[in-house]
Formats: structure tokens, C-alpha cells, sequence
């Protein structure tokens, strides 16, 4: 994200703010001298989506938003992914890599999301066996398994990140906090 007087000062955790006294907060943004030089350049390719960069106004003509820029290593998609019914969405429940808590976002996701017409891939994580969750019964549309690649399951051509793929292709992505 480049410094400007339409985003919060970066780095910092801070939400935009449309008070003035926010906006008085937001027009003095830190600047480094690698952004600012950025913002120079006759083209400065940015690897996001421009939502996540709060719809700017204020970015000069010659920054590009080109989405994500990740490689996955080539990997054959799980075999199961082929026999998930076409034409139904298709929703991935996670808790991300690390897990020290009860997984009840898992289990509440498995009850919510049970027998309605959508597939719902739901992922325990490299370290915790699914057995170990208390989704059974399993409802017949949803899947468990430790780890699905985000490529493997994104749309169209499934080679970009999950959250900035989600952006930059209008469709939702839904994160959820624990403490």
C-alpha cells in the first residue's frame, strides 16, 4: 500500500476514518523513502486488488493493482475435487495453520452449513487430525481434510491467493477472529 491522504497511516493496525479528526490522522501518512519513490515511478506494479487498498482515489495514474503475485510449486489437484457436484458453490471452512483452541468456528460451520446445496471443503490444518474435530455425522456435501491448497480450490484456473483472488474476482471471503 502506498502512503496517501485516502488510507490510514500504514503499519500501525489502524481503520479509516471518515471524522475529521480521521481525516486530519489519514493526511499525514508515514512515508518511507522505498514508498515514496514508488509512487514516482512511471509504473509501479501493485500485487493487490484495489479493494484492499481502500479504493483510492488519490493513487497517481501509474499504479496498476495486478493481483497476487504467488507461484504454487505443480501439484496434481486432490482427486476427490473432480467429483464435487458442478453448478453449486463451493465454500472452504478454515482456522488457518495454528491452532490452540477448541476448533468451534469448525463445528459451527460443519452444523450451519449442512445439507444445503453447496459443497463445504473444511480444512483441520496440517497438525490436527480431523477425527479429532466432532463434525460426525458428516452431512453428505461436506468434505474434511487436514490441507487443500488455495489454488486447488479457487475459481478459474485456481492459481491465486485465496483472500486477494476473492477480491479481485468480486466474490466473498468472510474472516473470522478468536481470542
Amino acid at each position: 500500500m502506498l502512503p496517501g491522504p485516502d488510507v490510514p497511516p500504514i503499519g500501525l493496525g489502524l481503520r479509516l476514518r471518515r471524522t475529521w479528526w480521521g481525516r486530519a490522522r489519514d493526511f499525514l501518512p508515514l512515508k518511507g523513502p522505498v514508498i515514496s519513490l514508488a509512487a514516482k515511478l512511471p509504473l509501479y506494479l501493485l500485487p493487490s486488488c484495489p479493494a484492499y487498498d481502500y479504493n483510492r482515489r488519490d493513487l497517481p495514474p501509474s499504479v496498476r493493482c495486478v493481483g497476487p503475485l504467488q507461484w504454487y510449486p505443480p501439484q496434481e489437484p486432490p482427486a476427490w475435487l473432480d467429483s464435487l457436484p458442478s453448478g453449486q458453490p463451493l465454500i472452504h471452512v478454515t482456522e488457518g495453520t495454528l491452532h490452540y483452541q477448541e476448533p468451534f468456528v469448525l463445528q459451527a460451520a460443519a452444523r450451519g452449513l449442512a445439507n444445503l446445496p453447496m459443497s463445504v471443503v473444511v480444512t483441520s490444518g496440517s497438525d490436527r487430525d480431523p477425527a479429532q474435530l466432532g463434525l460426525d455425522p458428516l452431512a453428505p456435501n461436506l468434505r474434511v481434510e487436514r490441507f487443500v491448497p488455495h489454488n486447488h480450490l479457487s475459481p478459474g484456473g485456481r492459481d491465486a491467493g485465496a483472500k486477494q483472488e476473492t477480491g479481485m474476482n468480486g466474490l466473498l471471503n468472510i474472516a473470522l477472529g478468536s481470542t
